[in-house]
């Protein structure tokens, strides 16, 4: 199954949610944000470059839909921009000279959140990530599920609500294209939302 016919089946099964939802208590919000980055692996390896994080941004939009008083289910589709920095191995007499790549991924959560004191709450869960990279070589492909969890919270004013949501994503466990030693982006940093209930 290629990228894309996973692509228009997670499309499908987000409208069928935010249809279904129609009825009461769903919203729909444009999200963005920042965060700060690296590539990492589980396992230690001699030698080999090093990576640096440089910062990552991201923008999408958001469905949410009211299971329970507390309980929410959240998908969207958002796309990140992540920028590592690669500092090639040491070499005696060798100049090293670092260069930039950049990690572009379309993400597909699929969420719950758990709200708590009214305005607060945890959210927890996968997302589909494909990468949509071109080129770029030192980093692994970062296609696969990778997996989020947070706090924040939300406010509402008439229909509207505003929501503020730091959180800890690590990408590609699994990846669609396994390595011996797999890289793995991870990131730490904050969404911002402004939607509307429904």
């Amino acid at each position: 199954m290629n990228y894309r016919t996973i692509l228009i089946n997670l499309l499908i099964f987000i409208a069928f949610v935010s249809e279904t939802a129609y009825a009461q208590n769903y919203a729909i919000s444009l999200i963005g944000g920042f965060s700060s980055n690296t590539v990492l692996r589980f396992v230690r390896l001699d030698g080999g470059g090093s990576y640096a994080g440089d910062g990552a941004w991201h923008t999408g939009i958001g469905f949410n839909k009211k299971i329970k008083e507390n309980l929410w289910l959240t998908s969207g589709l958002v796309y990140n921009q992540h920028q590592i920095k690669i500092t090639p191995e040491y070499f005696p007499d060798v100049e090293i000279v670092t260069r930039t790549e950049t990690i572009q991924l379309l993400s597909i959560p699929l969420e719950v959140r758990l709200g708590f004191l009214k305005y607060f709450f945890f959210n927890l869960g996968p997302s589909l990530d494909i990468d949509l990279s071109d080129n770029r070589s030192g980093i692994d492909s970062q296609s696969g599920i990778g997996w989020r969890t947070g706090f924040g919270a939300q406010f509402e004013y008439e229909k509207f609500i505003f929501l503020i949501n730091p959180s800890l994503k690590i990408h590609s466990l699994p990846a669609f294209k396994p390595e011996n030693y797999p890289q793995h982006l991870l990131e730490s940093g904050v969404s911002f939302g402004v939607g509307r209930t429904f």
